[in-house]
């Protein structure tokens, strides 16, 4: 937990002061910040920092431990950022209860420390408030992941914000993978793989730092990716020819159901030939550019449009269901 030396308290240090407690009973120092907490209070939380605390400090090369404002000192080899953000989880129990999808995503740098440091220090507790946060916007049920995907669908993905979002997204599934956060990762691998080709091999800048997945992750979105497109072409497919003699009955008008049949046609042909190029064929949300569900749908009877909209929706659960074995994860 602390470097082989101790780091000069030469060094010119700045307190945090949401994390600065006057009467706190250690301080903790990451890269060149300090917090003055409360040893007991992480004690409760950490069974790392509770074995720390209860061990001397090594000695300054004079011998003498070292001490701030008369406080022990604890020197971390983590980021200023992760440990601020863990330790607001701690001390601001509101930090780890904001569950809406855009809360999370904003914060998504500070979940993604929390959910690191927390991982490395054995906060279990602090973990697992911080993965049922993360799983309302990043969910594993497709009952969730619909709803928080037609959030996500205009919130990471309009021009102006994909590239930006797409580092975010890179990083947050590279502390999913390292923290073994398995019921994030489909959600999140799928998420990269609706960014374009060349961003995803290149990656993007995430908080100042240029954000790439890890070689685990980027293998599983390559791969992943050819298999999502393959079902959004063939599954649809597949079900509408085989079950088109199913229809139900028409309305009046479209009593020989001729035009409902023709109509499936046509969407038949219409993703059949999607373009091949870089742009993603998602089964979940295709493009609206190559979309003539809604234009199908309106020129059909109803019953025939609720089989159709029945038979879409049955296809993407079955897409979702199979994601984790299309990344190659164990969940």
């Amino acid at each position: 937990m602390t470097s082989g030396q101790a780091p000069s308290l030469q060094t010119e240090l700045k307190r945090c002061p949401e994390l600065w407690f006057d009467d706190g009973t250690i301080i903790i120092r990451a890269e060149d910040t300090l917090f003055r907490v409360y040893a007991g209070q992480l004690s409760r939380c950490s069974p790392v920092f509770k074995d720390t605390f209860s061990l001397p400090q090594p000695p300054l090369a004079d011998g003498v431990n070292e001490l701030y404002e008369g406080c022990p000192l604890v020197v971390l080899n983590d980021s200023a950022a992760d440990i601020e953000a863990f330790l607001l989880a701690i001390f601001d129990v509101q930090c780890c209860l904001k569950t809406k999808d855009n809360v999370v995503f904003d914060n998504i740098c500070s979940f993604a420390s929390i959910l690191r440091i927390s991982t490395k220090y054995e906060a279990a507790m602090i973990r697992s408030q911080v993965l049922r946060s993360c799983l309302k916007a990043f969910p594993y049920t497709w009952r969730t992941a619909k709803k928080s995907h037609f959030f996500l669908e205009g919130y990471l993905f309009t021009t102006n914000r994909a590239i930006c979002n797409s580092g975010k997204i890179f990083a947050f599934a590279n502390v999913a993978r390292e923290t073994e956060s398995n019921l994030l990762l489909p959600f999140l691998l799928y998420l990269c793989c609706r960014f374009e080709l060349p961003l995803i091999l290149d990656g993007a800048i995430s908080s100042g730092e240029h954000a790439i997945l890890n070689p685990e992750n980027m293998r599983s979105v390559l791969v992943g990716r050819r298999i999502l497109e393959h079902h959004a072409i063939t599954d649809l497919m597949t079900k509408l020819s085989s079950h088109t003699a199913d229809l139900p009955g028409h309305d009046d008008k479209f009593s020989t159901g001729i035009r409902c049949k023709n109509k499936i046609l046509g969407l038949m042909i219409a993703r059949s030939s999607l373009p091949k190029n870089l742009l993603f064929h998602d089964p979940l949300c295709p493009s609206p550019k190559y979309s003539t569900r809604r234009r199908v749908l309106a020129t059909m009877c109803n019953s025939c449009a609720k089989w159709l909209d029945d038979t879409i929706e049955l296809c993407k659960k079955d897409v979702w269901e199979r994601i984790p074995a299309i990344f190659g994860l164990d969940c």
